[in-house]
């Protein structure tokens, strides 16, 4: 897979910020991190980062601080 940042290119939806995006919601966001980014080797806790595409992944926050919330954002590695 890409290891692109963004749906629209890396920094695109930061940019522009996310004003009107779809976002998931808190439950949402905890469970793909505790399913699929906290134990994935990509992961680097210290940062809270995704090796593989650079974004903020966290349990939690808003959507310009994590890759997770923006319901138009996807795992670089096909995970979620």
């Amino acid at each position: 897979m890409s290891g692109s940042c963004c749906a629209t290119g890396p920094g695109q939806d930061f940019a522009s910020g996310t004003n009107g995006m779809p976002t998931r919601s808190d439950a949402e966001v905890a469970a793909i991190f505790a399913t699929h980014c906290q134990p994935c080797e990509h992961y680097d806790p210290a940062a809270q980062t995704c090796t593989v595409c650079g974004c903020r992944v966290r349990q939690s926050g808003a959507a310009l601080l994590n890759k997770i919330k923006m319901a138009t954002e996807h795992c670089p590695v096909g995970k979620w």
